[in-house]
């Protein structure tokens, strides 16, 4: 005889499971892929399916430990990426003006200027 494991309700419903998998499909990192497949297979076993496009499993035979596991390891990722994206753009962008501020200038006279008023100032500016 088969011994039957106790049913244990389910804290985390199919679309909380299916958002999550959404999550690990965004990941591209290996080594994070393959801590999550290791904490899939302590808990469910061999009950997978492998192919040349992946490996394949069912979320909902996940227990609730497993889910809140995968879940914080997903959640660290995402804010220890994040994190380094920000360092990355507050490194790059650095704004240079090529020359002074000539809009302030043609504030300065009052009513909108014309294109062509605008290009005789410049010309009047670079001559002086």
């Amino acid at each position: 005889m088969e011994e039957e494991k106790p049913q244990v309700k389910r804290t985390f419903d199919s679309y909380y499971r299916k958002k999550l998998l959404e999550k690990i499909n965004n990941i591209k990192e290996k080594s994070q892929l393959v801590l999550i497949f290791k904490i899939v297979n302590r808990d469910i076993g061999n009950d997978y399916s492998e192919n040349k496009s992946g490996i394949f499993f069912n979320m909902n035979l996940l227990s609730n430990d497993a889910i809140i596991e995968i879940s914080d390891l997903i959640n660290t990722f995402i804010e220890t990426e994040t994190e380094n994206a920000s360092e990355n753009t507050e490194d790059k962008v650095t704004y240079k003006s090529y020359s002074d501020n000539e809009v302030e200038v043609y504030n300065s006279f009052g009513s909108r200027l014309s294109n062509q008023e605008k290009s005789i100032l410049k010309k009047c500016k670079n001559f002086n």
